[in-house]
């Protein structure tokens, strides 16, 4: 499975949430070429990863990217 940084942020977020959750795997969202998220979780040295603060994800899709999706056909 190949889940955006919007999910993995929810992910991230849930995983924080609880001290029985010790193992985790955030590094789907680097797989992708283009990464169509505006804020969510940063990625840092030696797989340490960063919440935004404040209420809510902290992160939504660019506008900008949607816009050129909807201009692919197939």
């Amino acid at each position: 499975m190949i889940e955006s940084r919007l999910a993995m942020t929810a992910f991230a977020h849930f995983a924080c949430s609880s001290p029985q959750i010790v193992h985790y795997d955030f590094d789907t969202a680097l797989m992708f070429r283009e990464d169509p998220v505006t804020g969510g979780i940063r990625y840092e040295k030696n797989g340490v990863i960063r919440l935004p603060e404040g209420p809510g994800l902290g992160a939504t899709i660019d506008e900008q990217w949607l816009n050129r999706m909807e201009a692919i056909h197939f």
